[in-house]
């Protein structure tokens, strides 16, 4: 099953080539398929190219937030596998088992990969 998908206008990829997180709405030029709002949408340049994939927003200024910037299929691994890389960033930090705090924020939206 192939995803729903946007295509930038042209020349509005260069942001995502730096990894933006965010696709605004005024970049976008069209709209392939019935995204609904949190369903997954690839986003493709003006040529074509497949820039990666996110979670579509339906009417707001951020309409996809990026989750992946590759070719890959979405798969809900991505999840589980950002989840760890967070708590292994605190763990190595000391965040977890010290006498230096008591809590600890363990996904910090897109710093650890969470498009919020």
């Amino acid at each position: 099953m192939e995803l729903p998908f946007v295509i930038l206008k042209p020349q509005k990829e260069s942001a995502l080539k730096r990894r933006h997180p965010w696709v605004f709405s005024g970049a976008i030029q069209s709209r392939h398929g019935k995204p609904r709002t949190g369903d997954r949408i690839a986003v493709r340049t003006a040529a074509g190219e497949w820039m990666g994939w996110g979670h579509y927003t339906k009417g707001q200024s951020i309409a996809v937030r990026m989750v992946e910037f590759t070719g890959n299929a979405p798969s809900d691994r991505v999840w589980i596998n950002r989840i760890a890389a967070a708590v292994a960033l605190r763990e190595t930090l000391g965040l977890l088992e010290g006498d230096a705090t008591n809590a600890c924020r363990l996904v910090h939206g897109e710093g650890d990969g969470f498009p919020v």
